[in-house]
């Protein structure tokens, strides 16, 4: 995964290249999953533990990242790099936005139920009746394209 591929023509034809990174050069930094994070929207930690999952991390590497997040090293580099924690307001909007926006299209998916949306939808302060007045104006999802709406 480390070898980079490509064909370059010279004007006589293309010439296979094969490059490789420095070692050490894709090792992921504690400043990686603060922008990791912030650009997604979730917290560090949520992000650490998909780095790992996505086996980008080594358990090693999981372990040394999340002890420095978890000595606050994380909310530091944060802070020093112009972001608020999800704690904040901002943040808390902004997650808020990204978890209703994947649970609207989940249930119009007809993946979850709609008693499944409305107890994530409390989970961020969402009261269920808000949903309802939404479904039943056709606000959230378009019937005529076939797609689920109120059950």
């Amino acid at each position: 995964p480390s070898r980079a591929h490509a064909q370059v023509f010279d004007g006589g034809g293309s010439n296979e290249v094969e490059g490789r990174t420095r070692p050490g050069s894709q090792s992921l930094q504690l400043y990686d999953v603060v922008e990791l994070a912030q650009h997604f929207g979730v917290s560090r930690i949520s992000a650490l533990y998909r780095l790992r999952n996505l086996r980008l991390l080594t358990e090693g590497e999981f372990e040394r990242l999340k002890a420095l997040d978890e000595a606050g090293q994380g909310k530091r580099v944060a802070s020093l790099l112009g972001y608020g924690d999800l704690e904040d307001s901002e943040g808390r909007d902004r997650f808020r936005h990204r978890f209703l926006t994947l649970a609207f299209e989940t249930h119009r998916r007809d993946e979850i139920s709609r008693s499944k949306l409305d107890e994530l939808s409390k989970l961020v302060g969402l009261n269920p009746s808000e949903i309802d007045a939404l479904l039943s104006e056709g606000a959230l999802f378009d019937e005529s394209l076939g797609v689920l709406a109120a059950q």
